[in-house]
């Protein structure tokens, strides 16, 4: 990563944190002050910010502030930052309602989950939270059923894209709708069950358990409560690899969840985390967040941590955030932290790894990712593979220290 990318991802974590409110909120007028400039570090700026889902987060502040304001073409293209996804989501919102009335008209009950429960149950106004997709989770056993009913009202299911032509987890559907942006069908995630690697399953009955009836539009849907909906956000951005865009969407989603007007069941939560990999997402995600935000949320960070000490974890934990928000080369949707540690091809590794290093560089080349800076693809892949090397060592070393022991 060039030093001038870096400093773009470092001004937008900073402008994450402020927009949640657990970080200095100075940062929010250093970010308005480089975008005002509109030069090319003003664009590079925008474009980190898009890519982070920040621009109706910023727009949004902007207008609630009390603070300086920006003005002129600056704040027209936050505005329309805003106004653009609150219709993108209320588009998405529209086909949920329809793919759940689906659903319910065959006795199943659809679980909301990620963006689309998020952004109209946990944040201040719908535009905010920025999804590509909605997510549904159905029971075990009913995914079939659920299937017809979908394909009945024009979803068209996504012929699955992996090796074995078949994906046991989640069934992906598009339908056509003109969406803003020019996109021409909405895509809508199926799941009756939620990996977080090639070989782990997290337990999604934490969510059945757990959730509440809630009244979405005309029909009643069931949503995750606050302390599933944490477990699950951690070990989410966790099995991620804390890249840019998740890591960044994910601050926001933990602050609006931790803000809540109830409690949360502390005692529970202590209880689900008995697997220490659980207990080492959750605080990683804590203290990514900078300044946790309200009381229960110090104490659900202290008592991780404290987890983590008492097995010795926490210090390789510290520096396994550090070294996995740099590992921009290889932060695709295949590198899970949670894969690291179980059974892996050496000859998978160097193709992810040489794949990586092209993906990124065909970035640079058309504007994505900064500036290659003189930097050739041998360069970047010695970069890659020490980050790659690096975080594996210590997501292995906390893979390895964090397995229940074995009775005698």
């Amino acid at each position: 990563m060039s030093r001038r990318t870096h400093a773009h991802e470092s001004h937008a974590l900073g402008t994450a944190r402020a927009l949640a409110g657990t970080g200095p909120s100075h940062a929010i007028d250093i970010v308005l002050e480089r975008l005002a400039r509109g030069d090319a570090e003003a664009a590079q700026t925008w474009s980190v910010l898009l890519h982070g889902g920040l621009l109706p987060a910023l727009a949004y502040a902007c207008e609630q502030r009390d603070g300086p304001t920006v003005n002129g073409p600056l704040r027209e293209s936050l505005r329309s930052a805003l106004d653009v996804n609150t219709l993108r989501n209320a588009l998405l919102r529209r086909e949920t309602i329809e793919a759940s009335r689906a659903l319910l008209d065959v006795e199943i009950t659809p679980l909301l989950m990620k963006g689309i429960w998020l952004a109209h149950e946990r944040y201040p106004h719908p535009g905010i939270r920025t999804m590509a997709d909605v997510d549904l989770i159905v029971p075990v056993g009913t995914r079939e059923r659920a299937r017809r009913a979908l394909e009945a009202i024009g979803f068209r299911r996504v012929p699955p894209a992996g090796p074995d032509g078949a994906d046991t987890w989640t069934d992906t559907f598009t339908r056509p709708a003109a969406l803003p942006g020019g996109e021409t069908s909405v895509e809508l995630d199926l799941h009756d069950a939620l990996r977080m690697s090639r070989a782990r399953e997290w337990p999604v009955e934490r969510l059945w358990q757990h959730a509440h009836r809630t009244r979405f539009g005309p029909v009643t849907v069931l949503t995750p409560s606050r302390e599933a909906g944490l477990l699950y956000l951690a070990a989410h951005v966790f099995k991620h690899g804390f890249d840019l865009r998740h890591a960044l969407v994910a601050i926001g989603d933990a602050s609006a969840i931790l803000h809540g007007d109830d409690g949360l069941d502390l005692e529970w939560m202590d209880a689900e985390l008995q697997d220490t990999r659980d207990a080492l997402a959750v605080y990683l995600l804590l203290t990514y967040l900078g300044d946790v935000p309200t009381s229960q949320g110090r104490e659900l960070h202290a008592r991780v941590s404290r987890r983590l000490e008492q097995r010795g974890l926490r210090r390789d934990a510290d520096r396994l955030l550090a070294a996995a928000s740099q590992l921009t080369l290889l932060s695709g949707t295949d590198f899970s932290l949670f894969d690291v540690g179980e059974q892996q091809s050496m000859v998978l590794l160097l193709r992810r790894l040489v794949a990586g290093a092209f993906r990124w560089r065909g970035r640079v080349r058309h504007g994505e990712s900064g500036s290659l800076e003189g930097v050739g693809l041998a360069r970047l892949a010695r970069r890659a593979n020490w980050r790659y090397a690096y975080t594996t060592f210590l997501a292995g070393r906390l893979h390895a220290r964090s397995e229940p022991p074995i009775p005698s």
